[in-house]
């Protein structure tokens, strides 16, 4: 939806002389994630995860047959611009048609928790989290009211377009991976701290951790070998191993832990030009990202030393290998 201003009798927060002023406020489903700052949080209980800025996609706990509650983090915006430093008793009101409000685990409606305080020409967001009424609804409506003080202002409408359930699994499988490093301390502390066997079986067990969320059998595991040239890793498509340069281990975990995903992801479009059904019903992949990838690799492929840096990156298999990966590591 676009921003919406209202105009306002501004009651300051230090209780000073009421002026003149504007909110803006606006509710959004994320397009895209910045992974620039990874300074946001979100919370589930007691458990708190650190996660760069989210994106328009279901987060979904995971069982092995795909089942699970859905939510959809959706961020609010406000911003306060006026003579006074700042502006206190700030509420939104949000009613839904589709899909019910989560505040802290639970269905809520009305009134969204708290009451904001605005400081002067500065964003505050908050995400919340929008739970749809089923799996396939693809459209949530809203009615949003702001209300400053004891003036409460005509309410809007709009509707908030869920994703498809390809790039909600797409998400999933990346909260997952990220909540798995997590709860198994995979985490920078220590990198360069240590030796050669420490840093591969880190490397063993994310990979396995990792493989295991993206529905994929490393038949030949991971590999430790020295390769030539500056190359990080490798997946071995005929063998189904990863191949991870030993003598590459002096560089950031950042670029290790995007190298494993990275080729991890290679084994994952291979499982799934192997066995298509699986991972269409499984993970909704489309038939038709598989069958670019499957082209691709029916000698399609192009090698960064023949063609070049650009044409290597933006063939299907290795901008979707990228973009995965960067999108939980930025080398």
């Amino acid at each position: 939806m676009e921003a919406l201003t209202y105009d306002i009798t501004v009651v300051p927060a230090d209780d000073s002389e009421a002026t003149d002023g504007e909110i803006t406020a606006e509710l959004t489903i994320r397009e895209s994630i910045d992974f620039s700052s990874a300074t946001k949080y979100w919370s589930e209980g007691a458990k708190v995860i650190p996660f760069p800025y989210m994106r328009s996609t279901t987060q979904r706990s995971w069982s092995e047959d795909g089942v699970g509650h859905n939510k959809i983090p959706v961020k609010l915006s406000l911003k306060y611009q006026g003579d006074a430093a700042s502006i206190g008793d700030v509420k939104v009101q949000l009613d839904l048609t589709g899909g019910k409000i989560l505040i802290g685990g639970s269905e809520a409606t009305g009134e969204i928790k708290g009451v904001y305080k605005l400081a002067k020409g500065k964003t505050f967001e908050e995400y919340i989290y929008i739970k749809p009424d089923t799996l396939l609804t693809r459209s949530v409506k809203y009615e949003m009211t702001v209300i400053a003080g004891s003036k409460k202002f005509k309410p809007v409408t709009g509707a908030l377009k869920i994703p498809s359930l390809e790039s909600v699994n797409e998400f999933i499988m990346q909260e997952r991976i990220l909540e798995f490093i997590e709860a198994n301390d995979l985490r920078e502390d220590g990198w360069n701290k240590f030796s050669t066997g420490e840093k591969e079986d880190f490397i063993e067990l994310m990979a396995k951790g990792a493989s295991t969320i993206m529905g994929v059998q490393l038949e030949g595991g991971v590999r430790f070998e020295s390769i030539e040239g500056t190359t990080f890793g490798q997946y071995n498509f005929g063998g189904n191993f990863l191949r991870i340069n030993p003598d590459r281990f002096s560089v950031s975990y950042e670029k290790m832990a995007n190298t494993v995903i990275h080729e991890l992801r290679h084994a994952y479009q291979d499982a799934a030009i192997e066995n298509p059904a699986y991972y269409k019903e499984r993970f909704a992949l489309s038939q038709s990202r598989i069958d670019a990838w499957k082209k691709n690799m029916s000698n399609n492929y192009k090698t960064k030393a023949k063609n070049g840096e650009n044409e290597y990156s933006r063939q299907p298999v290795e901008n979707d290998a990228f973009s995965f990966a960067d999108s939980l590591f930025m080398p």
